[in-house]
């Protein structure tokens, strides 16, 4: 019985705790909300400022071109076209332009891959935001050329795309005077190099080494710089690289190169050469002509005595090697012949002629000269010289052949006493000189000389 009371209270305990929960939850919930005389942040209201008009009101967007550089050009020489895309700087949205690729009725146009930094303007108390391009013209042939509108696409805030259109414009180009019918390079600080990779003063077959050609300029670009090229050489053995070419600006300065390369192997043996490489160029702002070049190269390639049996190469440098044997041989076959006939004619030229009559009018050249008469000494000296002497040949022809100075001296001082009439009874003077020509050229010869005239 106190059991079944005990538990009726604490049933009724519950009930009446659970009777207040309502009033204390109702008043922390008031106590948690905010005072009702707080008034809303100006931030919270309505962007007010966005539907205020704008004073002066925004500026449509617009483009405009301009040629930058020499007009009129020359042909081949590079200008630039910019175009400005001039929007009010004060719109919220400015979605980046396009600007498209252009075609030039003869001429080359490239859109600049590099761009001026934009600039801020104010034009009518309106600021703008300027963004640049450029574009790279090359003339191809002289006279006037219509540059045509760009059309520049844009997108608004309604994301409608939209576009602007410049001005078209005109381009003046003048042929280059003096070039000829070689069309030069139109660029400022053109330079050619040319680098070895490989010893060439110790090459030898089987060996290999690179060539690279390297062509820079200024105030161009790599479309028409002149195509470079490393020939065949025979012999050698060619691999070319693929060629590339480089451009870049550099405040507004713009560089250009093209490079080429090979690699050459020696297959046969001999002397070889790189040829001259030169390319015409013309300064447009001096006007004058320059060549830039690298001279020929010349090297040879060694035996590789590594490589056994074909040390020399191929069946090119056996043919060439022996060929070359031949004709080496053949020449010293023919100088040989050739000597024995001179030597030959001169040893037949110089003998004394001893005959009869030689000895007779020796005889007589003898007793003039004793007798002291320089007059029918000379005599008997020609008549000597038309009987012993070689055909066709003069006194002093004679004596120009004789290595005798002595009788170069008195047979000269005979003639000369003759001659002028004064002096007498010298004439003996000249029968020991001319008698030892006469021992030293007899007309018996060695074995060794009779092979020499019978060959």
């Amino acid at each position: 019985m106190m059991r079944y009371s005990f538990t009726t209270l604490v049933g009724v305990a519950a009930l009446l705790a659970t009777s207040h929960l309502p009033a204390r939850s109702s008043t922390k919930s008031a106590a948690a909300s905010p005072s009702p005389a707080a008034s809303p942040s100006p931030s919270a209201s309505p962007s007010s400022t966005q539907d205020a008009p704008l004073d002066p009101p925004l500026a449509a967007p617009r483009a405009q071109a301009r040629v930058l550089g020499a007009n009129p050009s020359f042909v081949g020489q590079m200008v630039h076209l910019e175009v400005e895309l001039l929007r009010d700087d004060r719109a919220q949205a400015k979605p980046a332009p396009f600007f498209p690729e252009i075609r030039v009725r003869d001429a080359i146009a490239l859109l600049s891959k590099s761009a001026p930094p934009p600039e801020q303007r104010v034009i009518e108390g309106i600021p703008f935001l300027v963004q640049k391009r450029r574009y790279l013209l090359f003339a191809q042939v002289p006279g006037t050329i219509t540059l045509p509108a760009i059309s520049i696409e844009l997108g608004d805030t309604s994301d409608h795309p939209i576009s602007v259109t410049t001005q078209p414009l005109t381009l003046h180009a003048d042929a280059p005077r003096g070039a000829g019918s070689q069309v030069p390079l139109i660029a400022r600080n053109v330079q050619l190099h040319r680098k070895l990779d490989g010893n060439l003063a110790s090459l030898a077959v089987g060996d290999a080494f690179s060539v690279t050609l390297e062509l820079t300029a200024t105030d161009t670009d790599p479309v028409v710089l002149p195509q470079l090229s490393l020939s065949d050489i025979p012999g050698l053995s060619r691999y070319p690289a693929e060629s590339t070419t480089t451009a870049h600006a550099d405040r507004g300065e713009y560089q250009a190169s093209r490079t080429v390369s090979a690699t050459y192997v020696a297959r046969e043996f001999g002397f070889y050469h790189l040829p001259r490489v030169s390319v015409l160029w013309l300064d447009p702002s001096t006007g004058q002509y320059a060549h830039a070049l690298v001279p020929p190269l010349s090297f040879r390639a060694r035996v590789n005595p590594h490589l056994g049996t074909g040390c020399m190469g191929g069946p090119q440098s056996m043919a060439r090697w022996g060929g070359a044997l031949f004709a080496g041989l053949l020449l010293c076959a023919l100088g040989l012949r050739s000597f024995r006939r001179f030597s030959a004619r001169r040893a037949a030229r110089a003998q004394v002629k001893r005959t009869a009559q030689e000895t007779a009018v020796f005889d007589q050249l003898r007793q003039a000269a004793h007798a002291g008469d320089d007059r029918a000494t000379l005599s008997a000296l020609y008549r000597w010289l038309l009987v012993a002497g070689p055909r066709s040949v003069t006194l002093h022809g004679w004596l120009a052949q004789v290595s005798d100075d002595a009788l170069r001296t008195t047979t000269t001082q005979l003639e000369q006493r003759v001659t002028s009439g004064t002096g007498s009874g010298h004439a003996a003077d000249v029968l020991a000189p001319l008698d030892r020509y006469r021992k030293s050229h007899r007309p018996a010869h060695s074995a060794a000389q009779r092979l020499l005239l019978n060959s």
